[in-house]
């Protein structure tokens, strides 16, 4: 579990039971939601629902992060209906070798 956050990290949280929170002092928090578009679902039945990353906050909701040309990143609120979501782990501490010659 993380120390910000009540939900552990590795658990996927139903919308409707609770939305991500955002640290306080910090405009955003980022997650990795499931997500389903009926008209994919449509034009191939088995493959509406996928991945993604993406940020929430209160009040825009989830929003993916794109280019949106020069040289800056936009945000875009995700069109697809968003079924759950968790928190991103922690990355990967790599140590490094002490032993270098």
């Amino acid at each position: 579990m993380n120390k910000q956050h009540k939900i552990p990290f590795d658990c996927w949280v139903d919308v409707n039971d609770a939305l991500p929170e955002v640290p306080k002092g910090k405009h955003a928090v980022s997650v990795i939601v499931s997500a389903h578009n009926p008209e994919y679902e449509y034009i191939n039945p088995g493959h509406g629902s996928y991945t993604t990353h993406c940020l929430y906050n209160e009040k825009d909701g989830f929003m993916m992060i794109g280019y949106g040309g020069k040289g800056q990143w936009d945000f875009y609120p995700m069109l697809d209906v968003v079924t759950h979501w968790m928190y991103k782990p922690e990355p990967v501490q790599i140590k490094e070798n002490s032993d270098e010659t």
